[in-house]
C-alpha cells in the first residue's frame, strides 16, 4: 500500500471505490484471517464493578461544579410576582369605582336611559364579583334571606 492510501486511513477519509476495493482485498489475506479468528474467539466481557467505581471517582473528581442560582434570582422571581398580583388587584379595584349619582354624567347633564342602565347593570357586575349582591337584590330585601326560599321564589324559576 502506498503511503496517500495509508494517511487516508489513519485519518478515517473517505475513500474512493478502488481504494475500498483494495482495502476489502487486503483485508480477505491469510494474514488477517488468523488475526479475524483470534478476534473471534475473544470473549465480551463486561468491566468490573471496582473498575466502574474508580472510573466514577475520576469522572467526579474533573467534573466542573454546578453552579447554584444566586438568591438575587430568587427574590426577583417573588417580587415579580408581588408586583403582578398589586397591578392586577389594583387594575381590578379602580374598575370598579362606583358612579356618584347614576341619574347625571360626570359633567352633571342627564344621562339617556341606555346610559342609566349600563351603569346598574356594571355597578350590579362589580356587587356580584365582591359578593354583596345586586342592586336589586338590596332594594327588596331578597338578599336578607339567607338562602331559605319560599314556594313562591321556587315556582318563579
Amino acid at each position: 500500500m502506498n503511503s496517500e492510501f495509508e494517511e487516508k486511513l489513519k485519518r478515517e477519509k473517505g475513500l474512493s471505490r478502488d481504494e475500498q476495493i483494495r482495502l476489502e482485498m487486503a483485508l480477505d489475506s491469510r494474514e488477517h484471517a488468523e488475526i479475524r479468528s483470534w478476534v473471534g474467539e475473544l470473549t465480551d466481557e463486561d468491566p468490573s464493578l471496582a473498575w466502574r467505581s474508580a472510573l466514577n471517582e475520576r469522572l467526579h473528581a474533573v467534573r466542573t461544579p454546578v453552579r447554584q442560582p444566586k438568591m438575587r434570582w430568587r427574590w426577583a422571581s417573588v417580587m415579580g410576582l408581588g408586583l403582578a398580583s398589586a397591578l392586577t388587584l389594583t387594575v381590578y379595584l379602580v374598575g370598579l369605582k362606583p358612579t356618584a349619582n347614576p341619574g347625571t354624567t360626570s359633567s352633571g347633564e342627564k344621562a339617556s336611559v341606555e346610559a342609566n342602565l349600563l351603569a346598574a347593570h356594571q355597578d350590579g357586575l362589580s356587587m356580584l364579583d365582591l359578593g354583596t349582591g345586586s342592586p336589586a337584590e338590596r332594594a327588596t330585601g331578597l338578599g336578607q334571606q339567607n338562602g331559605s326560599f319560599s314556594e313562591v321564589d321556587l315556582g318563579t324559576l
